[in-house]
Protein backbone atom coordinates (compact mmCIF):
# COMPACT_ATOMS: atom_id res chain seq x y z
CA UNK A 1 0.00 0.00 0.00
CA UNK A 2 1.79 3.47 -0.65
CA UNK A 3 2.29 5.71 1.71
CA UNK A 4 0.14 9.00 1.66
CA UNK A 5 1.71 12.18 2.66
CA UNK A 6 -0.52 15.71 3.38
CA UNK A 7 0.34 18.61 1.99
CA UNK A 8 -0.14 22.14 3.82
CA UNK A 9 -0.26 24.96 2.44
CA UNK A 10 -0.03 28.67 4.18
CA UNK A 11 -2.03 31.14 2.66
CA UNK A 12 -1.57 34.75 2.39
CA UNK A 13 -4.85 36.57 2.74
CA UNK A 14 -4.99 40.52 1.52
CA UNK A 15 -8.52 41.38 2.05
CA UNK A 16 -11.78 40.94 3.78
CA UNK A 17 -14.58 38.01 3.90
CA UNK A 18 -18.11 39.67 4.52
CA UNK A 19 -21.01 37.04 5.37
CA UNK A 20 -24.73 37.59 4.80
CA UNK A 21 -27.42 36.36 5.54
CA UNK A 22 -29.85 37.08 2.69
CA UNK A 23 -33.39 35.34 1.37
CA UNK A 24 -32.85 36.38 -2.15
CA UNK A 25 -31.48 33.97 -4.83
CA UNK A 26 -28.03 33.92 -6.08
CA UNK A 27 -28.34 35.52 -8.94
CA UNK A 28 -30.45 38.25 -7.32
CA UNK A 29 -28.00 39.44 -4.86
CA UNK A 30 -25.24 38.93 -7.47
CA UNK A 31 -26.98 41.60 -9.49
CA UNK A 32 -27.86 43.81 -6.51
CA UNK A 33 -24.32 44.21 -5.67
CA UNK A 34 -23.01 44.90 -8.56
CA UNK A 35 -25.15 47.75 -9.01
CA UNK A 36 -24.69 49.01 -5.42
CA UNK A 37 -20.65 48.87 -5.86
CA UNK A 38 -20.60 49.54 -9.48
CA UNK A 39 -19.10 46.50 -10.30
CA UNK A 40 -20.05 43.63 -12.53
CA UNK A 41 -20.14 40.31 -11.10
CA UNK A 42 -20.58 37.69 -13.56
CA UNK A 43 -21.63 33.66 -12.99
CA UNK A 44 -18.82 31.65 -13.14
CA UNK A 45 -18.13 27.97 -13.16
CA UNK A 46 -19.52 26.47 -9.40
CA UNK A 47 -16.68 26.36 -6.98
CA UNK A 48 -15.72 23.17 -6.12
CA UNK A 49 -14.56 20.97 -3.03
CA UNK A 50 -13.27 17.40 -2.92
CA UNK A 51 -13.80 15.58 -0.64
CA UNK A 52 -12.82 12.16 0.33
CA UNK A 53 -13.54 9.03 -2.50
CA UNK A 54 -13.83 10.98 -5.44
CA UNK A 55 -16.80 13.23 -3.75
CA UNK A 56 -17.28 16.64 -4.42
CA UNK A 57 -19.86 19.37 -3.94
CA UNK A 58 -20.56 22.52 -6.03
CA UNK A 59 -21.02 25.97 -4.97
CA UNK A 60 -22.09 28.90 -6.86
CA UNK A 61 -19.66 31.66 -7.86
CA UNK A 62 -19.68 35.00 -9.22
CA UNK A 63 -16.91 36.93 -9.62
CA UNK A 64 -15.66 40.30 -11.21
CA UNK A 65 -11.79 41.11 -11.62
CA UNK A 66 -10.11 44.62 -12.57
CA UNK A 67 -6.43 45.24 -12.07
CA UNK A 68 -6.14 44.80 -8.49
CA UNK A 69 -8.85 43.88 -6.94
CA UNK A 70 -10.80 40.51 -6.88
CA UNK A 71 -14.81 40.21 -5.80
CA UNK A 72 -16.49 37.10 -5.43
CA UNK A 73 -19.78 35.95 -3.89
CA UNK A 74 -20.28 32.57 -3.17
CA UNK A 75 -23.34 30.57 -1.81
CA UNK A 76 -22.08 29.52 1.41
CA UNK A 77 -24.86 26.17 1.02
CA UNK A 78 -23.88 23.73 -1.99
CA UNK A 79 -26.52 23.30 -4.64
CA UNK A 80 -24.59 19.93 -5.76
CA UNK A 81 -24.02 17.91 -2.91
CA UNK A 82 -21.98 14.13 -3.25
CA UNK A 83 -21.06 14.68 0.32
CA UNK A 84 -23.56 15.64 2.65
CA UNK A 85 -21.47 15.00 5.81
CA UNK A 86 -20.17 19.13 5.12
CA UNK A 87 -22.51 20.59 2.50
CA UNK A 88 -21.57 24.33 4.03
CA UNK A 89 -18.40 25.53 2.34
CA UNK A 90 -17.93 26.99 5.88
CA UNK A 91 -18.95 25.33 8.85
CA UNK A 92 -17.85 27.78 11.42
CA UNK A 93 -20.16 30.80 9.61
CA UNK A 94 -23.57 28.14 9.42
CA UNK A 95 -25.75 31.40 10.01
CA UNK A 96 -25.04 32.66 6.64
CA UNK A 97 -26.18 32.42 3.24
CA UNK A 98 -23.59 34.39 1.19
CA UNK A 99 -19.74 34.86 1.69
CA UNK A 100 -18.36 38.10 -0.22
CA UNK A 101 -15.02 37.78 -0.51
CA UNK A 102 -12.89 41.44 -1.66
CA UNK A 103 -9.05 40.14 -2.53
CA UNK A 104 -6.42 42.88 -3.40
CA UNK A 105 -3.60 44.77 -3.77
CA UNK A 106 -4.90 48.60 -3.67
CA UNK A 107 -6.09 50.91 -1.01
CA UNK A 108 -9.87 50.41 -0.89
CA UNK A 109 -12.21 51.80 1.86
CA UNK A 110 -13.67 49.03 3.24
CA UNK A 111 -16.08 50.65 5.86
CA UNK A 112 -17.49 52.62 2.47
CA UNK A 113 -18.04 49.19 0.81
CA UNK A 114 -19.62 48.21 4.27
CA UNK A 115 -22.20 51.01 4.50
CA UNK A 116 -23.13 50.16 0.84
CA UNK A 117 -24.06 46.84 1.17
CA UNK A 118 -26.01 47.48 4.54
CA UNK A 119 -27.95 49.82 2.19
CA UNK A 120 -29.65 46.81 0.04
CA UNK A 121 -32.78 46.07 1.70
CA UNK A 122 -32.99 42.45 2.02
CA UNK A 123 -29.19 41.72 3.49
CA UNK A 124 -30.75 41.01 7.14
CA UNK A 125 -26.91 40.60 8.78
CA UNK A 126 -23.63 41.65 7.61
CA UNK A 127 -20.79 40.48 9.60
CA UNK A 128 -16.89 40.76 8.87
CA UNK A 129 -14.53 37.84 9.36
CA UNK A 130 -10.58 37.33 8.87
CA UNK A 131 -10.27 34.30 7.31
CA UNK A 132 -7.14 33.14 9.02
CA UNK A 133 -9.15 32.83 12.15
CA UNK A 134 -11.46 30.27 10.12
CA UNK A 135 -10.96 26.33 10.33
CA UNK A 136 -12.06 26.03 6.98
CA UNK A 137 -10.39 28.74 5.55
CA UNK A 138 -8.88 26.35 2.75
CA UNK A 139 -12.36 26.17 0.93
CA UNK A 140 -12.35 29.34 0.12
CA UNK A 141 -8.55 29.32 -1.47
CA UNK A 142 -8.49 30.25 -4.46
Amino acid sequence: MAKKYKLDIAYEWNGVLLAMVCPWPDYKLAWKLSKELRIELARKKDWQILFEEDKKNSYPLYQFNNEYTTFRLLKNRAHQIEYSEQALLLPELKDFDYLFLIETEAEINFDAINQRIRNIDSIQLLKSFNPETLKSKHNIAF
